[in-house]
């Protein structure tokens, strides 16, 4: 009897292990332990579906996600290839949107198998991690939305700057081209000054008959701003005023006392030299003859009134000078080192 017992136990241990390899190569197979129905049976009677589970059971997910989907490119109505590829997605690519699509398509197909109801479940988490996948993904275009407007609400700023820095500039390079041309105005205008005013000229003459003329002082064929040259003529003729203040030296006081003499009785001899070699308004002798060149080469910085003052004594004979050399000075009297001139 126990040995008996034993036997049927052994055998009875023996039918539930198989039963139960059954059962897990089933359930590897995408099969429920019960009997298929006919439609079930066609899908995995494929030779496409065939190698796909073959490649699945190996272990080889990305071999087997081609292969099923490869099944329903050339089966379209095979619901197990649905099924196996949409877990695929689910599982081992997280494609949730790929294996909604795949999971509804089965349940169309096969609305009424024994796993309808598993592909039904596996839908809707598909859907709840999808939903949360597009939540997150909204999150963040909204946080890089938000950076792309600080980004570019920044950029027009750093516009607006430097079009004022560009502005700034061109007025500053304006500003400069102005000065430049005041500055080289008034060097030109104070060089023609210090020729006119002669030290020479001054000395030798009692006072100065002729003061220079605009057009003396500025040039005929000067291009300049007259708006600012007539400003800069007042500015030179108080210099030139100022100049010969400190040339003339006071009235001497003996000089006012004989003019209050009574008329007819004019100061002795000695007085009047006194009075003359004090009061530089006295007539003075006359200046001994000089002797004159007939010709003379023109040296940098003369100007004919320079010359008629170097050789006569006074400025006024430029006129004269520019008069005997037509055919060399130019009308307007300028002259150039190196030429030259006679001296009438």
């Amino acid at each position: 009897m126990t040995k008996t017992r034993k036997m049927k136990m052994t055998r009875s241990e023996k039918t539930r292990g198989a039963l139960l390899a059954c059962g897990a190569f089933l359930l590897l197979a995408g099969c429920d332990p019960t009997e298929p129905s006919a439609a079930e049976r066609a899908d995995r009677a494929s030779r496409h579906y065939t190698a796909a589970m073959a490649e699945l059971q190996a272990g080889r997910i990305d071999a087997a996600v081609k292969g099923f989907r490869e099944v329903i490119h050339a089966e379209p109505g095979n619901g197990n290839a649905h099924f196996q590829l949409a877990a695929l997605l689910e599982d081992s690519k997280k494609d949730y949107i790929g294996a909604i699509v795949h999971y509804r398509l089965y349940l169309m197909l096969r609305p009424e198998s024994d796993k309808a109801p598993i592909a039904q479940d596996r839908l809707k988490g598909c859907e709840s991690r999808y939903a949360a996948q597009l939540v997150e993904k909204a999150g963040m275009e909204n946080h890089f939305a938000a950076e792309v407007e600080r980004l570019r609400k920044e950029n027009a700023q750093y516009g607006q700057k430097n079009a004022k820095l560009s502005e700034s500039l061109d007025e500053a390079a304006r500003r400069i081209a102005t000065l430049e041309k005041e500055v080289a105005m008034k060097q030109k205008m104070l060089s023609r000054a210090a020729n006119l005013s002669d030290d020479k000229s001054v000395a030798e003459s009692p006072r100065r008959s002729r003061r220079p003329t605009d057009a003396e002082l500025l040039d005929d064929d000067s291009d300049g701003d007259r708006v600012l040259s007539s400003a800069d003529i007042k500015n030179l003729r108080a210099m030139l005023d100022e100049d010969e203040r400190t040339a003339t030296p006071p009235k001497m006081a003996g000089v006012d006392a004989a003019s209050k003499d009574e008329a007819g009785s004019p100061p002795p001899a000695s007085t009047n030299q006194a009075a003359a070699s004090g009061n530089p308004f006295m007539r003075k002798k006359k200046p001994p003859e000089r002797t004159i060149p007939e010709t003379y080469t023109v040296e940098e910085g003369d100007t004919l009134m320079r010359i008629s003052a170097r050789f006569y004594g006074t400025n006024h004979k430029w006129r004269e000078i520019r008069d005997a050399n037509k055919t060399v000075i130019s009308p307007d009297g300028r002259v150039n080192a190196g030429q030259v001139i006679k001296l009438p």
